[in-house]
């Protein structure tokens, strides 16, 4: 199971010991966004997703958001 957002609950008594915290880092592979931009179907050059993946500092949420946002443009 995954449990992902702002906040997570606190471990009880049932999975304590069982649970991993991997908080989500930026991602910073030009191919990654661009890989993601044609699965999305998105109409954008390298140059663009770059500047998106850079401007965004390859935070996911905020990445994602920049290419929707500049395919749309």
């Amino acid at each position: 199971m995954v449990i992902a957002g702002q906040e997570i609950p606190e471990p009880t008594v049932e999975w304590m010991g069982l649970h991993d915290i991997c908080p989500l880092e930026a991602i910073l592979e030009l191919k990654a966004w661009c890989d993601y931009a044609q699965n999305e179907g998105l109409s954008l050059n390298e140059f663009e997703v770059r500047s998106a993946m850079i401007l965004c500092e390859g935070q996911p949420a905020k990445t994602m958001t920049a290419l929707n946002w500049r395919s749309l443009g």
